[in-house]
């Protein structure tokens, strides 16, 4: 089974779930590929994980943070989340097509919820 798993940052201590987790995958011969903001640790010695870095949630970064100044000083703040769900899709897409995974886990409801419309379109569960 492929399992394109996502997680804002990867080898952060305090997220030990996250390696455990992942530990289980690989020792049930499952296809992990680690879709990840940011690594904090590049040090990944299990087999069946490949860990593909994005930066989906943090893409234009500097320049999404003044564009959120704008838009809340103007009260559009959601246009302002409908461009950064856009951007995360649009970097996440071309991901998914290659890997064709069977289905997604994703740690935290933020990036669910950033990345939910590309997981539908794509139809993957």
């Amino acid at each position: 089974m492929k399992i394109a798993y996502f997680v804002e940052n990867y080898g952060v201590q305090s997220e030990t779930f996250v390696n455990d987790l992942i530990t289980y995958f690989s020792k049930k011969k499952c296809e992990v590929y680690l879709i990840i903001n940011s690594c904090k640790n590049s040090s990944n010695n299990l087999e069946n994980v490949k860990v593909i870095e994005t930066n989906f949630s943090n893409r234009f970064g500097k320049i999404l943070f003044v564009f959120y100044l704008i838009c809340k000083v103007f009260g559009i703040l959601k246009f302002y989340y409908n461009v950064k769900i856009k951007i995360a899709n649009l970097s996440i897409k071309p991901v998914l097509s290659k890997l064709k995974p069977d289905v997604i886990y994703v740690d935290f409801g933020n990036n669910a919820a950033l990345l939910h419309h590309v997981f539908e379109e794509l139809k993957i569960p």
